[in-house]
């Protein structure tokens, strides 16, 4: 120390230019004055709302650098401005960090901070003291396209180019050798369910959708062919989630259906897994700040559940409770596909989805088709088949003999989209009331719960005149007249196998008459 006076060691080159900067900025001097005027776009860090976004990464070091080879960094040109430079540098390392090449970003931004002079050191500085930025190369390129539009243009291409490239596909014209034969298509169970596709069925609400989907998962997880024409392939692991229900409910309707069909638990086999979304919350999509977006972590969730327990098929009931997301976007509805089929792709497994049919479709299913589903076109797009659940019409339930106090019992599933296979042949089920036996306390009677069975129209046998002349005779000489309601002891059809039985005949129905005519 000399006199008061304090002698510092001495500067070196780069603390001079970064003194002389500070001097410049304060006289208004040609350099990079921070605060100058900053081109649009380029230091935008959060979005409009204030949420952080996430950079997007440079497809490879070599875009990067022909990127910045496009920009022109020359004095007088658009980076003099320090802002203007250092909200590239975020974007450059933002966009290096992100596509794993950081230190190949690093050397690219230094030397296109060579070209306009000054400090040599300044790039590499900053660089290192640079936080986590939250720009990227959707920021270079928004620049790019400002300053040099024909530069945008080739790295635009180079881009495109490079991305199909890392797709990594082999595409060449079949030779003259046969290739291998394809595998056959995986159907898990008769034509309805697929691995690994997406399948929907759709319906009204209370029609009898989760009902239906019951018996089915019991038939997969038994192996076991209930439903007559839909057969398993083997006995398979079935995921079945209802958002709806409780596992109080879901397990009254696996009892009904065990009971009906004279199957006990163990014929599942273990294969049976049961969740409800009262503790099991599946939310696939949501409405974000920035639009759709599916839910962080829940795709991965359920890939890695779902292989690590095996299954083989997902039923998810219904899609509805999924999301949060407008129904009749066709941009939402392929954000939600997008994901079922990453899930059914990923873990390998078929996916099956409960959906209901929109207001006007529910009215006349029928005439709606495939198109009975509520929401936007993209759900019956994305899925590979598409079942709908029509209830019998009047006209159906007057030609089949059924009284209009029964007829919501009786449904029709058609295939109205198989993309992978001509469209079934309609079939029919009629719901039955299976009592669980479970009463007790002030509930003496017990539940009673719906379950799904085949059920086959009546429908005109063959016959001779003479036959004919028999059968009307038997009538004749009823002592009661006959009654066109099936469900009566003097229904018609009983005469009419009455006669059968004296000419030595079989009945094949499944059950006998209330009141069998004597002989």
């Amino acid at each position: 120390m000399m006199a008061g006076r304090v002698i510092s060691a001495p500067r070196s080159i780069s603390g001079l230019c970064v003194a002389l900067e500070g001097v410049a900025a304060q006289l208004a001097l040609p350099g990079r004055p921070k605060g100058a005027g900053s081109i649009p776009g380029t230091a935008a860090h959060v979005g409009a709302n204030g949420e952080e976004k996430t950079p997007w990464a440079a497809l490879s070091a070599d875009l990067l650098r022909m990127a910045l080879s496009e920009l022109p960094n020359h004095r007088g040109g658009p980076f003099d401005s320090r802002d203007d430079w250092v909200a590239m540098g975020h974007a450059v390392k933002g966009a290096s960090v992100a596509g794993g090449i950081e230190a190949e970003g690093r050397d690219a931004f230094e030397s296109w901070s060579d070209d306009w002079g000054g400090d040599p050191d300044a790039a590499g500085r900053f660089w290192d003291t640079c936080g986590v930025p939250h720009v990227g190369w959707g920021t270079i390129m928004q620049t790019l396209e400002r300053v040099n539009p024909a530069g945008w243009v080739r790295v635009r291409d180079a881009v495109g180019k490079a991305a199909f490239a890392q797709q990594g596909a082999t595409l060449s014209p079949i030779g003259s050798i046969a290739p291998p034969i394809s595998p056959p298509r995986r159907w898990l169970y008769g034509r309805t369910v697929i691995a690994p596709f997406i399948a929907f069925l759709v319906a009204p609400g209370g029609a009898g959708k989760s009902a239906l989907v019951m018996v089915e998962a019991v038939a997969m997880a038994s192996g076991l062919e209930l439903l007559p024409g839909e057969k398993p392939v083997r006995a398979l692991r079935v995921w079945l989630h209802n958002a709806e229900d409780d596992l109080d409910e879901m397990h009254r309707r696996l009892a009904a259906v065990l009971k009906h069909y004279g199957l006990r638990y163990a014929d599942l086999n273990g294969n049976l897994i049961l969740s409800s979304g009262r503790d099991l919350k599946l939310q696939l999509a949501r409405t974000a700040k920035n639009g759709p977006e599916i839910v962080p972590g829940v795709v991965d969730g359920i890939v890695e559940k779902a292989m690590s327990l095996g299954v083989d098929v997902l039923v998810l009931d219904p899609s509805g409770a999924l999301h949060t997301l407008p129904e009749n976007s066709n941009e939402a509805a392929n954000l939600i596909l997008g994901a079922l089929r990453d899930i059914a792709q990923r873990a390998d497994i078929a996916v099956v989805i409960l959906h209901h049919a929109g207001k006007q479709a529910a009215t006349d299913m029928d005439g709606a088709g495939a198109g009975a589903s509520r929401g936007a076109s993209a759900f019956v797009d994305g899925a590979r088949v598409v079942r709908q659940l029509v209830r019998m019409t009047d006209k159906e339930a007057a030609k089949f003999g059924i009284a209009e106090t029964d007829r919501r019992n009786y449904l029709r599933v058609e295939n109205g989209k198989a993309n992978l296979a001509p469209a079934e042949n309609a079939r029919w089920l009629r719901m039955v009331d299976v009592p669980l036996g479970n009463g007790a306390g002030l509930w003496p009677h017990g539940d009673r719960v719906g379950v799904v069975e085949r059920w086959t129209p009546p429908t005109a046998q063959p016959g001779t005149a003479s036959d004919l002349a028999l059968v009307q005779a038997a009538i004749t000489s009823a002592s009661v007249l006959p009654r066109f309601d099936q469900r009566s002891p003097d229904w018609v059809g009983w005469w009419q196998m009455r006669w059968g039985w004296t000419q030595g005949r079989t009945c094949q129905r499944r059950t006998g008459p209330p009141n069998k005519p004597q002989l």
